[in-house]
């Protein structure tokens, strides 16, 4: 297994090019895009098809059906690109038709995976501390994410906002909402975390650290974490 779960936008985040280096180039790119509303959804997969192949990746496939997720063999695809949007559509399609548990099985089985801002939060022990940014207009009760980083949950666009006064209110929420969540990441959009080999530790930019409810440390680019 090989996870990239990066705080924002592929463009000048490192785990992004970690990914494109581990993928299996002789197999499709899965991109799923279940964060985005619906009708957006087909003009993203045309933007990362071109992204894709600017990268020298030429076949990619959009995951446009919960249903198909469920039962494919994703075996067949060299890695997958799960994009941003709303963190409480994203996990409700995964969780529907049993995509998690097909997830899971093809990332025990060595899988890749790259997830941007949503597609990095679902992959934490719980959803729910990104609900000062992302609204739950699916009325998703069950907010446990994927559980892939060893109980941690995270944000994303953490301290990334051009507007001082953004970053200021957003980062005030990420601590009071800390309180509730034993093991929380700050995801900056130049930061991922990257799960490989049994050891987690971040690329790019320094991440905060949230343990029992209060920020315990900084860690820095290549620095690991239990």
């Amino acid at each position: 297994m090989k996870l990239f779960l990066s705080g924002g936008a592929a463009d000048g985040n490192p785990g992004y090019h970690g990914f494109l280096e581990a993928v299996d180039r002789t197999k499709p790119i899965l991109y799923i895009c279940f964060a985005v509303a619906p009708r957006n959804r087909v003009a993203r997969y045309a933007d990362f098809a071109a992204r894709m192949a600017r990268e020298g990746v030429l076949s990619t496939r959009l995951c446009d059906s919960a249903a198909w997720l469920g039962e494919a063999d994703l075996s067949a695809f060299g890695g997958i690109f799960c994009s941003g949007g709303n963190t409480y559509r994203l996990l409700k399609s995964l969780r529907e038709h049993g995509g998690i548990e097909n997830i899971k099985a093809y990332l025990a089985a060595g899988g890749v995976w790259y997830g941007s801002s949503a597609g990095a939060v679902v992959c934490g022990a719980d959803i729910q501390p990104i609900c000062y940014m992302d609204p739950n207009t699916v009325a998703l009760r069950d907010t446990r994410g994927l559980n892939l980083i060893g109980g941690w949950s995270t944000v994303a666009h953490y301290n990334s906002s051009a507007e001082p006064e953004v970053n200021e209110e957003f980062n005030a929420a990420v601590a009071e909402l800390a309180k509730d969540y034993p093991k929380l990441l700050g995801l900056p959009e130049a930061t991922s975390v990257v799960v490989e080999d049994g050891r987690k530790y971040i690329c790019g930019a320094p991440c905060p650290v949230f343990e029992g409810g209060v920020q315990t440390r900084i860690l820095a680019d290549g620095e690991a974490f239990d």
